[in-house]
């Protein structure tokens, strides 16, 4: 299924691409989510376990926008607001200690001409 997406999201993109032509400040760009556990301490596993049920991420999470660098980046940062639908960040929190803490990342993969850059980032902090 997700295969399907990435084939169906990068046909999209490519239409795109041609039916709006090489513009110089145009460009199709490409986001992923990733996550640190950066100190998810002695119950790392369950949090892990508890990220991997809630939200995508790494290279199933791949999603794109054409266009120029600040709108894609908007737009994206929009998708990667919505995935933690699904946290219920009371329970998430409680798994980890104070002091510990995992963190999302939206992630703009480079392309050519545009380096690539953590675009924002989402904190979940250890209420234990």
């Amino acid at each position: 299924m997700n295969k399907l997406k990435s084939i169906l999201v990068a046909l999209v993109l490519a239409l795109m691409f041609v039916a709006c032509g090489d513009e110089a400040q145009k460009d199709n760009f490409l986001y992923t989510i990733e996550c640190d556990a950066l100190n998810a301490g002695l119950n790392s596993f369950a949090v892990t376990e508890y990220v991997k049920e809630k939200v995508t991420t790494g290279e199933d999470s791949q999603f794109g926008f054409f266009g120029e660098i600040a709108s894609s980046d908007e737009l994206a940062t929009n998708v990667f607001n919505g995935c933690f639908g699904k946290i219920n960040e009371v329970e998430f929190c409680a798994m980890m200690m104070k002091g510990e803490y995992f963190d999302f990342k939206l992630v703009r993969k480079a392309t050519s001409r545009f380096p690539g850059k953590v675009v924002a980032t989402k904190r979940y902090k250890g209420t234990k």
